[in-house]
């Protein structure tokens, strides 16, 4: 009778570590951009990555503000996505071949800041 009681206060332990949802946590990245083109493409990227609560960029710091699923995805993954959307960002840099694929005037390393 110990014994089951023992394996049931286990099983219950067990399963209830497992099935407890995970919090969700905020991260503030910079990320390199110039205009709302840029704002549109930053927030796309990462709200359709999984995991993402929401993310806002704003354009004045550069400040991408996210709240993401604890366990889901991280700021390098986060960072990783960016760039590969082509945006530099404190994670990661842009290849030379993603950043290419942005709008001429979402070039953030040749161009000022602008209203679209």
């Amino acid at each position: 009778m110990k014994n089951i009681i023992i394996a049931a206060v286990v099983t219950l332990t067990t399963l209830t570590g497992f099935s407890q949802k995970k919090g969700t946590l905020e991260a503030k990245i910079q990320v390199k951009g110039i205009c709302s083109m840029c704002e549109n493409r930053i927030e796309e990227t990462v709200n359709l990555s999984k995991g993402i609560k929401s993310a806002e960029w704003d354009l004045d710091t550069e400040i991408l503000t996210v709240v993401y699923k604890e366990g889901k995805t991280n700021p390098q993954e986060i960072g990783n996505a960016l760039a590969k959307a082509g945006h530099d960002n404190q994670y990661a840099k842009a290849t030379t071949k993603d950043y290419e694929k942005i709008s001429g005037c979402c070039r953030y390393k040749t161009q000022e800041k602008h209203q679209d």
